[in-house]
């Protein structure tokens, strides 16, 4: 997974057994996003915040099935978060709600949003959406954009597509990260249709 430049995570219309295979542009199974612990939460904050994965956790495993990384969604402990851990639970990365201040809620709806992603204790880039997208950009610390993460729906066969583009090579958490980000946005987009 770490040298493609194209991530596709295709989800099937039912989510019970495993949350999306990851393949490469000509559709080579690499891997899977598997939910292992808690189930799809309905945030008061619907599409707008990280809320939507409160208390779940998720492993991206490779084609044999191994755990590669865990996604930890917000918790008591770090509710604004979401967390990239190894496989022994260490947090490798992060993607982090910037304080938003006194206006945060009043802000929350309005146009473009942006999400601190880090890594090692440092900020590697940002991420952004807009509200009720279906999408994200991933932009390095200088502002370049360095990822995109695109939605497309397979009609005939129900099922849901978000591909991850990358534009360079790239820091190996930040490739991670793009995947929680996917995993994230694919959660707002149930929530948002339920």
């Amino acid at each position: 997974m770490g040298r493609e430049s194209i991530l596709v995570l295709r989800y099937p219309p039912d989510l019970s057994q495993r949350d999306c295979d990851l393949l490469d542009r000509d559709e080579k199974f690499l891997g899977s996003v598997v939910r292992v612990e808690g189930k799809t939460s309905r945030s008061l904050l619907g599409p707008f915040g990280l809320a939507n994965l409160r208390c779940q956790t998720f492993e991206i495993r490779d084609g044999s099935g191994r755990c590669l990384h865990r996604i930890k969604g917000p918790s008591s402990k770090h509710e604004a978060t979401l967390i990239v851990a190894d496989p022994r639970g260490s947090e490798v990365g992060a993607i982090r709600r910037p304080d938003l201040g006194f206006f945060g809620p009043l802000a929350l709806g309005l146009g473009k949003r942006a999400y601190d992603l880090e890594g090692g204790g440092q900020r590697l880039g940002s991420m952004t959406r807009r509200f009720m997208a279906l999408g994200a950009r991933i932009y390095d610390t200088s502002g370049n954009q360095i990822a995109r993460l695109s939605h497309s729906q397979t009609w005939a066969w129900r099922r849901s597509h978000y591909i991850i583009q990358f534009f360079e090579p790239l820091h190996e958490v930040l490739r991670v990260l793009a995947i929680a980000t996917a995993v994230w946005v694919r959660s707002t987009a149930r929530h948002a249709a339920t």
